[in-house]
């Protein structure tokens, strides 16, 4: 018995090319001048074995210590006293920038006024990017401040400021008392005093 020869017809598009959805090829167009090898086929198998997924670590490029000079110092301690300055002419005009930029930089607010958003830019670079703590060092409100003057109240003579002292005391010392002791501890307590 022959076999039978069985032609198969292919659909084609306008320009007489097979339709790449029922021939299973697709042809990948490059752009004009890009080279080939960037471009990969995704039916190309796998290679074999096991692939190295591990992320290299980035190095970073080392730039040497960056160099001061008294100038850069000069002019950042400038900054922060400009700065220090605006806050305390802004407290004293009850949060009215403008009298307080026009007092810090000794121009009169009329002057000023055009070019506020500039002035305000300026003083604002002096605005310190240290942590709480340091700042209230700084202030003059550090932790030794605080614990000169709650010791202070601790000793005064009235009972009540005394407790609210020996209380922020314990708060600041970070003891909440959130804990209450235990059955042994209590036990020990009470089997000492008999």
């Amino acid at each position: 018995m022959a076999k039978r020869q069985h032609a198969s017809t292919i659909a084609t598009d306008a320009r007489g090319e097979p339709v790449p959805e029922l021939t299973g090829a697709v042809t990948i167009a490059f752009p004009d001048g890009a080279p080939a090898e960037h471009y990969y086929d995704p039916y190309k198998p796998m290679p074999a074995g096991a692939i190295d997924v591990t992320p290299k670590p980035k190095r970073k490029k080392s730039r040497g210590p960056v160099e001061f000079d008294e100038a850069h110092v000069v002019e950042n301690r400038a900054r922060r006293q400009r700065y220090d300055r605006f806050i305390d002419e802004l407290i004293e005009a009850g949060g009215d920038k403008l009298a307080a930029l026009s007092k810090t930089y000794g121009i009169p607010s009329d002057e000023m006024k055009p070019q506020m958003v500039e002035y305000l830019a300026d003083v604002m670079l002096g605005m310190s990017t240290s942590s709480v703590s340091d700042m209230l060092e700084v202030a003059g409100i550090g932790k030794q401040a605080r614990i000169a003057m709650l010791r202070q109240h601790i000793f005064s003579s009235d009972p009540k400021v005394s407790l609210v002292a020996i209380r922020m005391a314990m708060d600041l010392d970070g003891d909440k008392h959130t804990t209450g002791t235990t059955y042994e501890q209590y036990l020990r307590t009470v089997m000492a005093r008999k």
